[in-house]
């Protein structure tokens, strides 16, 4: 009987601890979850800007040569465009002209020229048009006579349009400013001493062709 007593209680006991046992387990799976869901990082709302894109240059830089009239004597030379407006060039000259006086045997006059020269866009379009500054440095000859050195500035406006995608024709016009060394010219068929600072207008034409 006390064997039968004991063992009605024991089951007893068994069948209330079994709902609390299963009730503790739900609350450590509960439990679990929440840690995981604490321990998972928030995505953040914000998005990224967009990276800045570097701005594009005005245009490639490229190099050519060029050939002007006008202005003085012929010349040939390079250019190079630095693709922001600003271009720089370097020419050289050659003229050749021979002068008659009465019944004298002729005199030939050579003029041998370096020419740099800077322009800076301020507008394109269909007509580019802008400024620029040729600086000539002239060694003149006259005949047997020793060489005279002359330097002369021209600012000057211009425009220009391409002919073709790499040929660019440019017209110039401005001022210019001559110091001249003492030279003797032909007037009026006498021969007079000139000297000094000249001044007067200046037109020009260009024609580059870039290939590079």
């Amino acid at each position: 009987m006390i064997i039968k007593k004991w063992f009605t209680i024991l089951l007893a006991l068994a069948f209330f601890a079994a709902p609390v046992a299963v009730f503790a387990d739900d609350d450590d799976e509960y439990e679990y979850y929440d840690e995981d869901e604490e321990e998972t990082p928030k995505k953040s709302s914000k998005k990224k800007a967009p990276a800045k894109k570097k701005a594009d240059p005005e245009g490639p830089s490229r190099i050519g040569f060029y050939t002007g009239f006008g202005s003085g004597g012929p010349t040939i030379g390079f250019v190079y465009d630095m693709g922001t407006g600003l271009q720089l060039g370097i020419g050289v000259g050659l003229d050749r002209q021979s002068t008659t006086v009465g019944e004298a045997d002729p005199v030939v006059n050579q003029t041998y020229s370096i020419e740099p020269i800077v322009t800076y866009a301020l507008g394109k379009g269909l007509l580019n048009y802008g400024l620029s500054l040729r600086a000539i440095y002239r060694s003149v000859t006259y005949g047997e006579a020793d060489p005279i050195a002359d330097i002369s500035a021209i600012p000057a406006f211009y425009t220009s349009a391409a002919l073709v995608p790499n040929v660019v024709l440019s017209l110039n016009a401005g001022l210019r400013v001559d110091m001249l060394g003492d030279r003797f010219v032909q007037q009026g068929g006498q021969i007079l001493t000139q000297t000094g600072m000249n001044i007067s207008t200046a037109t020009s034409v260009m024609i580059i062709f870039y290939f590079m």
